[in-house]
């Protein structure tokens, strides 16, 4: 075992053990991401928004939001957001946000597009998807950009 020499009047410190327990303490901590079924809401609103179809995207929405949010609405809302960010080209589950009553999933929403010298941008936004039970079932009742 390698040991330090005696530095002002202080004892030895064995290295390895020091390196050792820090290299193994590092990934003490983990992240434990849910299965899918606890978050079908947003996984069906990313990949409709990624994949431009507005139909699917509708079926997880509450009835007032659908009331609110028709196919017009998303259409122009993609559009929008395209124009700025570019295409989307993927979709990545983050996380859930705790709380006592609604499911709060937040998502990656990956974009890319050409800059005007050529070059290719790509860049990520989050996106959160907030749902609650109706009837029984997850509905969705809030979404968007953030």
């Amino acid at each position: 075992m390698e040991k330090i020499k005696k530095r002002n009047g202080r004892g030895k410190i064995p290295v390895l053990p020091v390196l050792l327990t820090a290299v193994l303490s590092a990934g003490c901590c983990s992240v434990t991401i849910p299965p899918p079924e606890t978050y079908r809401c947003g996984e069906i609103l990313a990949e409709s928004f990624c994949g431009n179809n507005p139909g699917r995207f509708m079926t997880p929405l509450s009835g007032s939001m659908k009331k609110e949010f028709g196919e017009k609405e998303f259409n122009l809302s993609r559009e929008k957001v395209c124009q700025a960010m570019g295409k989307p080209v993927g979709k990545q589950f983050v996380g859930k946000l705790a709380h006592p009553f609604l499911d709060i999933e937040l998502w990656k929403i990956t974009f890319k597009r050409k800059s005007k010298e050529g070059k290719t941008i790509v860049q990520d936004a989050l996106f959160q998807v907030v749902s609650a039970t109706e009837n029984g079932e997850p509905k969705v009742i809030s979404f968007g950009f953030l």
